[in-house]
């Protein structure tokens, strides 16, 4: 959806378009959705590439937060996301 978004907006007024406080966190509960490291990973990709396509930049939600749930991504800390693996910024 985000890349239907920026499309959209783009079209509407041809500059670049900034994204501002996104992150990976879903909430508690959701089964599915972005509830495991696979489907997060892709999702970032796509969310990632969106926003690189949009070309004003973006930011995200939160660097580093001091809880983590047992062995699960957090969506929310972006240092731990990028640690494990779950996004490389480098790709883009």
């Amino acid at each position: 959806w985000i890349a239907n978004d920026i499309t959209l907006w783009q079209s509407m007024r041809p500059t670049p378009v900034f994204v501002g406080e996104w992150s990976l966190a879903s909430a508690t509960g959701i089964t599915g959705h972005l509830a495991n490291r696979t489907t997060m990973t892709r999702y970032a990709n796509r969310a990632l590439q969106a926003m690189n396509n949009a070309k004003a930049g973006w930011t995200y939600w939160s660097w580093k937060i001091d809880y983590i749930e047992s062995g699960q991504p957090n969506g929310w800390n972006m240092q731990y996301l990028l640690r494990s693996g779950v996004f490389n910024l480098t790709t883009y």
